[in-house]
């Protein structure tokens, strides 16, 4: 619980350093600074009020920059029944992956290669590893060069496939645990320009800290009832 309430109280405090960009459907990754790869330094596309429709995020990987491998995105699901996602590479080389987790980090649903070489999926697992989402809210979003996986803090991933097609739930080792870093071997020279695709989604503005730990403390009370 101790790893737990920090991630939250470090994501409230990444949430309230995020400047603003682009208003406007499109959220533009690709002409600000890097976003962030784990909750506590996540971008946070909060330009417009909460509610507008977010359709696609444009996002970058620089191939000069060998740390650049991951990034990671705070949203609001408005419309669960409706909900999915894809990422497409729009310039240069590279093998995208997509993952999704919940406000306080615990991994929900990932796909590598759904749609040819570009990840998608849709708003459950389809390996049996997890339900539906159902309940509106802040998530997180990430993109990550393959093969950079999310790990807890033993080191142990979250998902594990069994074909790169499979769209998977939490069922790695460490699928019970929240995301705290990643692990694995990206091929070297990938990077260039992509685009996060969504539907159901909305701008999520960054609330205070106490609004933020309350959400977050909702989601663990279920979390703990079931």
């Amino acid at each position: 619980m101790k790893l737990m309430s920090t991630m939250v109280v470090s994501s409230c405090l990444g949430l309230m350093l995020v400047t603003p960009a682009l208003a406007g459907p499109i959220w533009e990754e690709c002409e600000m600074d890097d976003a962030g790869k784990l909750p506590g330094t996540a971008q946070v596309p909060n330009q417009l009020p909460q509610g507008t429709p977010l359709e696609e995020i444009c996002g970058k990987f620089d191939p000069l920059e060998p740390q650049d491998t991951e990034d990671m995105f705070l949203i609001e699901i408005c419309d669960p029944a409706a909900f999915s996602a894809s990422a497409v590479v729009t310039s240069g080389s590279m093998n995208l992956q997509l993952w999704l987790f919940d406000i306080n980090g615990f991994g929900l649903i990932a796909n590598d290669d759904s749609i040819g070489t570009n990840p998608a999926f849709g708003n459950m697992p389809l390996d049996g590893g997890g339900p539906a989402l159902t309940t509106p809210g802040f998530y997180y979003i990430a993109v990550s060069l393959f093969d950079s996986d999310p790990v807890d803090s033993a080191g142990q991933p979250l998902f594990q496939s069994s074909t790169p097609t499979e769209v998977s739930g939490p069922d790695g080792p460490g699928g019970g645990n929240p995301i705290a870093d990643w692990a694995g071997t990206v091929t070297a020279g990938q990077g260039g320009q992509y685009a996060l695709r969504m539907t159901g989604t909305c701008y999520a503005p960054a609330p205070g800290v106490g609004s933020l730990m309350a959400i977050a403390g909702s989601v663990l009370l279920r979390r703990r009832r079931r």
